[in-house]
């Protein structure tokens, strides 16, 4: 029989780890929280944690003005260097006494608004507005359509593969696939490419095509149709705009990489036209829309995205700039006093094993609510010294709203300033805007690298994005600007740039090369 022999051994191994509490964590998380979703991480913590309460406007207009300084200070052992929450202990032996102190003291209430506000003449809130998504509003449609029930569920199916472009992600043979084998319908592909063709008749003109040519005839057809059932117009009238159309149809499907890539001299060959016809198709097929969707999708500057909610204010007071939160990241919370009234009782009766639990059941929960409401304070305390070093950093660019006074700017330097980490600035600037009196600002607009001119000046590379984009917008179409020569002429801005900077600028603002800016 085998000897087996078993090998103990104690090791000495030194190891450096960081490891974060779940306070610090989830202090990071609310940090990081738009105002929208930090109204609602404070709902859910309403709703899961009662001994949590939140002062309504009527109890806070009849509070005391009074201030308790020891609510509202925190020492060196509550909060790490960083701005985060100091570990604890959970094993700590505690008194019920210390719970029960607190009765003098509005219930551990917190509120950090003070009489620096702006009027409500000076202080403007971006209304909100319920937008219909791009899918309801072609299944509203689709509901207007003579089509059969079967017919209905596959609109909603090849409308449910619609991108927020407007085009179609799946062919029609994979949607009848689709339709068999998750749906229950058994229906063929030329089922499907005849509601297709009825979804096609939508609006906006041109959706559910499959790639950018079919969007364009889909768009031309509906013009045809239209031209064809327009009374008003004359008949030498008609019958040129019929011309015209057909001229663009023959574009889109014969000659359309010569489109693309703008070879306008064969395009005029091969449609034995002059330059004079050939401008006015071009400048038809230029007045479609390449994306049909992109009104509902945010890309369209003509639709405002209706989501974003500041989450700061910034407003002139006697030519200096005051910076406020947006009053739904300063709610005024307190510990429940029904909670202490719990402990009272328990504290009569400590034999009682029962009570005993339950009252460590209401301790967590009152550790938790005065974890919450420091971690709210410490948020809006570190939103605000953040947020008045930008608008001190960027002071010239606010006082003027010119973009050309942007300065170049990165989080190591507001982290300096501030001494918070940089990754407790990238948080707090992620997904958060600033309503000033000239519009609604994204913070990470405000950072951007900087480059230095023939003086040695600093400049942002936002201010030179804008002039790079001001010489696109002012050249001569005919003959657009090339990157050679979009060098020179920042140059004599004063602005030395490299032509492969000004190619990675250009590509940044999405600015195709000359050839393709190039028109009649």
């Amino acid at each position: 029989m085998a000897d087996y022999k078993t090998d103990f051994r104690q090791n000495l191994d030194q190891r450096l780890l960081l490891k974060l509490s779940p306070q610090q964590i989830q202090f990071m998380q609310l940090l990081q929280l738009p105002t929208v979703a930090m109204e609602q991480r404070i709902k859910d913590e309403l709703e899961n944690n009662p001994a949590l309460e939140e002062i309504s406007t009527d109890e806070t207009d009849a509070a005391p003005a009074e201030e308790h300084p020891e609510d509202l200070e925190k020492t060196s052992e509550d909060w790490t260097e960083d701005g985060l929450p100091a570990a604890t202990d959970e094993k700590t032996e505690w008194n019920i006494d210390d719970y029960l102190n607190d009765e003098d003291r509005e219930d551990y209430a917190y509120k950090s608004r003070d009489n620096n506000y702006p009027s409500e003449e000076d202080r403007y809130e971006a209304p909100l507005a319920s937008a219909e998504s791009f899918q309801e509003y072609l299944l509203s449609q689709l509901g207007f359509l003579p089509l059969s029930a079967a017919e209905k569920k596959i609109g909603e199916v090849i409308i449910g593969n619609i991108d927020e472009n407007g085009y179609l992600q799946r062919t029609p043979e994979a949607i009848a696939n689709d339709l068999a084998f998750y749906g229950g319908l058994d229906t063929t592909k030329a089922e499907v490419e005849k509601v297709l063709s009825d979804v096609q008749s939508l609006d906006p003109p041109g959706v559910g095509a499959q790639d950018l040519q079919e969007c364009l005839r889909i768009q031309l057809k509906q013009k045809k149709r239209e031209n064809e059932a327009d009374e008003t117009k004359a008949e030498d009238t008609q019958s040129a705009q019929a011309a015209l159309l057909a001229l663009a149809v023959r574009v889109t499907e014969r000659y359309f990489d010569d489109f693309l890539k703008r070879r306008y001299e064969h395009l005029a060959e091969k449609l034995h036209i002059d330059e004079d016809k050939l401008q006015e198709v071009l400048q038809l097929l230029s007045g479609l829309n390449p994306k049909p969707g992109a009104a509902w999708s945010g890309q369209d500057n003509t639709r405002q995205n209706p989501g974003i909610v500041p989450d700061f204010y910034l407003f002139y007071d006697d030519e200096a700039l005051v910076l406020t939160l947006h009053h739904k990241n300063e709610p005024v919370l307190k510990v429940s006093g029904a909670y202490n009234q719990m402990l009272q009782t328990y504290k009569d009766d400590k034999q009682n094993r029962a009570k005993a639990e339950a009252a460590q059941f209401v301790k967590e929960k009152i550790d938790a609510a005065r974890w919450f409401i420091d971690m709210v304070r410490q948020r809006q305390q570190t939103l605000l010294s953040i947020g008045n070093c930008l608008v001190n950093f960027q002071k010239e660019y606010f006082m003027s709203g010119d973009p050309h006074r942007l300065k170049p700017m990165r989080l190591k330097d507001i982290a300096a300033l501030t001494g918070y980490d940089i990754s407790t600035v990238s948080r707090v600037t992620a997904q958060k805007y600033i309503q000033t009196p000239f519009g609604i600002i994204a913070l990470k607009t405000l950072f951007s690298q900087g480059i230095q001119n023939e003086e040695g000046t600093e400049i942002s590379t936002a201010r030179i994005k804008e002039a790079l984009k001001t010489l696109i917008d002012h050249e001569d179409k005919t003959a657009p600007l090339s990157d050679d020569i979009l060098v020179e002429e920042l140059k004599k801005q004063g602005l030395s740039v490299a032509r492969r900077t000004i190619a990675k600028y250009r590509q940044q603002l999405d600015i195709p090369v000359a050839r393709m800016r190039r028109t009649l």
